[in-house]
């Protein structure tokens, strides 16, 4: 059997947990610090291929050096989801300044290409599936992650920033008129039955 090859020593210090927060909705300058292509069930009829990226933020400074990550399906059994897919990854190549990616093309060289270039993005809140579980909620609940890439041949960006409105990460609340109560109305209190 092989060696662990390290001492690890398990401390109070060295255990001490830390909590961060999770990104806010905004508009950030980022760029791919890492990414690769990942594949499952190669030559099955279920195969799956996939861009998976890490993305950093550069900008706004108070953010610097975050990271969020995104899938991008290029090739599923599901044509719908392959769709969506390549449509999400065509956005990218067109926010990075990039054209088609032709099947020929090495890997390795089009994740490089890809790499430490800048691109504009809107990250924040998605919506809720409209599938629903027995019990009613969504089957696939609301994520954060990028809502829109901003093209630099349109030069349509709007300003780099943390979205000003109070960011809890959810999706903004539908307000929804309640009916008078008892003590609105001049009648008894409920609590006082």
């Amino acid at each position: 059997m092989a060696k662990f090859g390290v001492s690890i020593a398990v401390t109070e210090e060295s255990t001490e947990q830390r909590e961060f927060p999770d990104l806010p909705s905004g508009v950030f300058k980022v760029e791919i610090s890492a990414a690769e292509v990942r594949r499952k069930n190669e030559g099955e009829q279920d195969e799956t291929a996939g861009f998976n990226a890490t993305f950093d933020v550069i900008e706004p400074e108070e953010l610097h050096g975050r990271k969020f990550f995104n899938y991008y399906n290029l090739t599923h059994p599901n044509p719908e989801a392959q769709r969506i897919g390549q449509e999400e990854f065509s956005r990218l190549r067109r926010a990075l300044g990039f054209g088609d990616v032709d099947a020929d093309m090495e890997e390795q060289d089009v994740i490089d290409e890809m790499r430490l270039v800048p691109l504009i993005v809107t990250y924040g809140m998605g919506k809720d599936s409209k599938k629903k579980n027995p019990d009613g909620t969504p089957k696939y609940p609301a994520q954060m992650g990028i809502r829109r890439y901003w093209y630099p041949d349109l030069n349509d960006a709007p300003p780099i920033g943390v979205a000003a409105a109070a960011n809890d990460n959810r999706p903004a609340a539908k307000v929804v008129a309640k009916p008078a109560t008892p003590a609105a109305t001049g009648g008894s209190k409920p609590w006082k039955k």
